[in-house]
């Protein structure tokens, strides 16, 4: 029996737990696992081990990193969420970069595949990915056949994945940035070590060629982002007064007019806003892939990158604040009239896509002090064997 432990995320909505099922679900998965492989499988979620604080998200966020597969639950609440959005678009980068699409296995959980695919390209991009169908599956009782069944079709799937293979796209990033002298290089002739640092410089320089234009392309897209908020609010604003002289006057007449007004006027912008939304999606998750292949590589100096990270790092938290500010405001109009929830529910998808987005542009400057904490450690080592 091999010792090997596969570990994998599941990455769900808190909201659709409803009396436990999906937990219920991840242990019967990883019961059925162990029956058919007497092997362990852990499925992790975020509510093991974990304590709510300053540190909560940074370990979550590792926890997505050092996970094999992803098993994502995906619902209209899960779209809804900015934590799984976080995680998917995470893990959705990590095989983009790597290689192993054949690591995601997402479960359909619920309804409204053309809801959630409706100008969602996150959704569009998972959905791709070979699913599970539980939209029927999860009305029935636990110790039901067909319950049973899905449940083996699900830990058989799980079992024929090579999740204990490490990608050949992670094998190959290692191979070119981490062929520098050392323990491993040892016989070599000196020619040949330089080759094998020439070749990584190489493809190093090749993933590095765009960045910088993708870099001015997000700090313009956050401009625009700016712009909507303010546009968004100056609608909002101009309406309330007009909606509340409407009151004043006992008008119903008047307040529905004003309203369609304000819905009318909100839609263009709203369209916009989602359409930006998903053109900065698209640029950070180019430029994430390449991000984490420069702080992991010990060839490139990342200080040519930090001004720029970190310029971008700060019109993110600031445009962060405005769209936290922005959903708040728009969550007290939701209530008015259903008139507005077509335009309001289009700006939430953009929220909630670009709080996603930028979490993940936040998430640099973490990779960073990990690699001057390594490279530090490493100084440190290097410096005891010498003094010795």
């Amino acid at each position: 029996m091999s010792s090997f432990q596969a570990v994998g995320f599941f990455s769900y909505a808190h909201a659709d737990d409803y009396r436990d099922r999906l937990q219920e679900l991840r242990e019967d998965i990883c019961a059925e696992y162990r029956i058919i492989t007497g092997e362990e499988l852990s499925l992790y979620i975020d509510r093991m081990g974990l304590t709510w604080g300053k540190k909560w998200d940074e370990e979550l966020m590792a926890s997505v990193d050092n996970s094999s597969f992803f098993v994502p639950v995906l619902s209209p609440s899960y779209f809804s969420s900015i934590y799984c959005r976080k995680e998917l678009t995470q893990f959705l980068s990590k095989v983009s970069r790597l290689g192993g699409g054949h690591l995601v296995l997402p479960i359909l959980y619920a309804p409204g595949l053309n809801r959630m695919l409706d100008g969602d390209d996150l959704a569009a991009e998972v959905l791709r990915y070979q699913y599970e169908d539980w939209t029927e599956i999860r009305l029935e009782s636990r110790d039901s056949s067909r319950y049973r069944s899905a449940i083996n079709r699900m830990a058989q799937r799980l079992a024929s994945t090579s999740i204990n293979s490490e990608p050949r796209g992670e094998q190959t990033l290692r191979n070119k940035c981490d062929s520098h002298p050392g323990d491993s290089d040892f016989g070599k002739h000196p020619e040949e070590l330089r080759m094998d640092v020439t070749d990584s410089l190489e493809y190093l320089t090749r993933v590095n060629s765009d960045r910088r234009k993708d870099f001015m392309c997000a700090n313009g897209l956050l401009d625009q982002i700016g712009e909507h908020i303010q546009r968004i609010g100056t609608i909002a604003a101009c309406h309330a007064l007009r909606i509340v002289e409407a009151k004043a006057r006992d008008s119903v007449d008047d307040e529905q007019a004003v309203l369609r007004d304000m819905a009318r006027e909100l839609s263009p912008v709203a369209e916009a806003f989602v359409d930006t939304s998903h053109r900065l999606f698209e640029t950070i998750f180019k430029l994430d892939q390449s991000i984490r292949i420069l702080v992991n590589s010990p060839l490139v100096a990342i200080e040519d990158y930090e001004v720029s990270m970190g310029d971008l790092a700060l019109e993110a938290k600031q445009t962060y604040e405005e769209l936290d500010n922005l959903r708040n405001d728009t969550n007290g109009l939701r209530i008015q009239s259903r008139l507005l929830h077509d335009p309001l529910n289009a700006i939430e998808r953009a929220i909630v896509t670009c709080m996603a987005t930028i979490d993940v542009m936040l998430d640099w400057g973490r990779l960073n002090d990990f690699r001057e904490t390594k490279a530090s450690s490493a100084e440190e080592r290097s410096g005891g064997i010498n003094s010795e």
